[in-house]
């Protein structure tokens, strides 16, 4: 099944001012990274909702996640449709709409690369962590066409949805870290930064009585195992609760191990010195991927 995920540190979103004056210095005829993102530029990529969302909000750092997500949406979906004209102009085929291209990418990708990192990243960089000037970089590469207008309609648990693209995706932000995973099934993504919690007291109160007790044996032979442990384990519960649509309550409480048709890859990543885990969770039948 095709997947990509994009990771994003909004780190600096917070900090940025509303525009940087021109004429700055410039090297070798290029504007300097400091006069390259404004967050002017960068709301201007947002589409209607997102941008009316990151508007309403007064928290910076919140606002800087809001607005970090709504850049990768607009990245995804212009790369979505930018490769779809790729794949129709090289296969002499004309456009005929973005899911049937990308189905029959899909097969050729399938053949020809198989495991995590053609799971997690077809669209290319795989699991790098992208910074807000790499996403202009990368917009001033795709054709300003492909740039089309961005709808979503929600879900009974209010789980969104693209209205113009035949695609799932899954959002989701912790720390410093913006996730992304856009995929052709119903799939949930999450991003955990490791923190200095209580664990063991969320672990006590919401985890099922077998992890409590695999979470004490890894604390005897390290804490840290143990807290990296429950991240992880918590990781998995929330990818599965937004893959569902029913959110996590629904299975705090249940063995991960018990969850019916579910498939995790994931991954340990590292920003600004802090460890993340991340889990992206997608259905399987009779044991297969879907």
């Amino acid at each position: 099944m095709w997947e990509a995920c994009y990771f994003l540190d909004v780190s600096s979103l917070e900090f940025l001012p509303e525009e940087r004056a021109e004429g700055g210095k410039h090297t070798e005829g290029r504007e300097s990274s400091e006069e390259q993102v404004t967050l002017q530029k960068l709301k201007a990529l947002l589409d209607e909702e997102r941008l009316s969302k990151y508007q309403e909000i007064q928290n910076k750092k919140v606002a800087g996640a809001s607005l970090g997500a709504g850049l990768l949406l607009r990245l995804a979906a212009t790369e979505l449709k930018s490769n779809c004209q790729v794949f129709s102009e090289k296969n002499g085929a004309p456009i005929r709409d973005v899911g049937c291209c990308l189905r029959e990418e899909k097969g050729r990708r399938k053949r020809e690369s198989k495991g995590m990192e053609d799971a997690l990243g077809p669209l290319g960089e795989n699991l790098r962590i992208l910074s807000p000037e790499d996403v202009l970089v990368r917009m001033r590469h795709l054709p300003v066409e492909h740039q089309q207008a961005l709808h979503y309609r929600y879900g009974k648990n209010g789980k969104p949805y693209w209205v113009e693209l035949p695609y799932y995706f899954s959002l989701s932000h912790s720390g410093d870290l913006v996730a992304l995973a856009v995929s052709g099934q119903e799939i949930g993504l999450d991003v955990q930064k490791v923190t200095g919690t209580d664990w063991k007291k969320l672990a006590g109160r919401f985890f099922a009585q077998e992890e409590q007790r695999e979470l004490e044996k890894l604390c005897e032979i390290s804490e840290e195992l143990g807290r990296k442990e429950f991240f992880r384990l918590w990781c998995q519960k929330e990818s599965y609760g937004k893959m569902t649509g029913e959110g996590l309550l629904p299975y705090l409480q249940k063995k991960v191990t018990a969850f019916e048709n579910a498939v995790f890859l994931e991954k340990e990543l590292e920003l600004g010195g802090n460890g993340y885990f991340f889990a992206l969770c997608k259905g399987r039948v009779n044991g297969r991927e879907k």
